[in-house]
């Protein structure tokens, strides 16, 4: 099959194994749950093919063409991928054993559910590339490109990062507290570390690591246990609506983890007709309120009491107790009047897309400086 072209073929379930297939055009081929064993592809083209479940053992793919090939769900045993184009490959689940990966080119490739445990990464391009749910404990990062990769929910213990590149690199709920070589990583831009991955790590990672990957100061210095003198917050109380729930539970967690003392009343104490004594009394025993703005919150009544408590503690001479944020443009539209007048007499921290990691931890940055006791 040398020189063969099968662009575009359907060779689903077909036997290929021993076949000499260099220089052969795979482009587009329906390849699934192919067998592939001991097969020479050097110089083959496969871009765009669907390998899916297909099966590659003692494979050479040494700077073979596959760019945008699938290989979800593919079983890779013994097979040279050094030098290969896979811009836009994507393994969903697929099986590595004995992989060669050196100066591979994995730019924008996704990897989902993976296990590349102790693999050897050495001058690999993952520019753009995405790790969600994969298994790289042990691995070898050495001169790797990282910018703008995504590690997400990702197993990174004992992998070493020696001189890897990042800049614009997402580090999203993984633990680097075994990771080794962070401080020699080269970094072109900031990356984004989010509060996950440092609470995941116990606060052990580097913080000469942390202020070059572009961590902002505020949140470095909340865990970093050499600030002299030690950083403190007032304690505070989130109001909110119970429709937003979710970005509360996160606030509270995540200020909490970084030593502000927050509470957050649960729906089950607004459920009555009287506004409860206990949030009251909690109101009146913190020094800030972060009342969370938003299309829900401006339409409740107990939001409403909450603000009007903490506005009724505030004295000319002293710090504002109320410390409003927002989640949406509520504030511009509404026409109840107590929102009106924090919109015209107060700043308003904005949290308006707190699901975008790099602008949730800018906003929290900021409210951290918000909550700080000045001494």
């Amino acid at each position: 099959m040398k020189d063969t072209k099968l662009k575009g073929a359907d060779l689903t379930d077909t036997n290929l194994s021993n076949a000499n297939l260099i220089n052969a055009d795979f482009s587009e081929a329906l390849l699934h749950n192919s067998d592939l064993t001991q097969t020479i592809h050097k110089k083959t083209k496969l871009n765009k093919a669907n390998l899916t479940g297909a099966k590659l053992d003692t494979v050479n793919l040494k700077g073979a063409l596959l760019e945008n090939a699938i290989f979800d769900k593919a079983t890779l045993t013994n097979v040279n991928l050094e030098a290969a184009n896979l811009i836009d490959a994507h393994f969903d689940h697929t099986a590595f054993t004995q992989v060669r990966f050196h100066k591979a080119n994995f730019t924008g490739a996704q990897f989902i559910g993976c296990d590349l445990t102790g693999a050897y990464l050495d001058e690999v391009n993952f520019h753009g590339a995405r790790l969600s749910n994969v298994i790289l404990a042990g691995a070898h990062f050495t001169n790797t490109t990282l910018n703008e990769t995504l590690f997400e929910d990702t197993d990174l213990q004992q992998a070493t990062f020696e001189g890897a590149h990042m800049g614009r690199t997402a580090l999203l709920n993984v633990n680097l507290s075994e990771a080794s070589g962070l401080d020699t990583v080269i970094h072109h831009e900031s990356s984004i570390i989010d509060i996950d991955t440092l609470a995941r790590s116990h606060k052990n990672i580097s913080i000469s690591f942390l202020r070059k990957a572009g961590l902002p100061a505020e949140i470095i210095d909340s865990i970093n246990p050499l600030v002299d003198p030690p950083i403190t917050y007032h304690r505070c109380f989130i109001s909110y609506s119970s429709k937003d729930k979710k970005f509360a539970e996160r606030l509270n967690r995540h200020l909490n983890f970084l030593k502000v003392e927050s509470w957050y009343a649960p729906e089950s104490l607004k459920s009555g007709d009287y506004f409860p004594v206990e949030i009251k009394e909690s109101i009146h025993h913190c020094g800030k309120v972060v009342l969370v703005l938003s299309e829900y919150s401006a339409d409740s009544p107990w939001v409403e009491i909450e603000a009007g408590i903490a506005t009724g503690r505030e004295r000319p001479d002293r710090p504002a107790v109320l410390f409003p944020i927002r989640l949406d443009d509520i504030v511009q539209k509404s026409e109840q009047k107590w929102v009106k007048d924090i919109h015209s007499q107060r700043h308003i921290g904005d949290f308006t897309s707190w699901e975008k990691p790099d602008a949730y931890l800018s906003a929290l940055a900021h409210l951290l400086r918000g909550l700080r006791v000045e001494l």
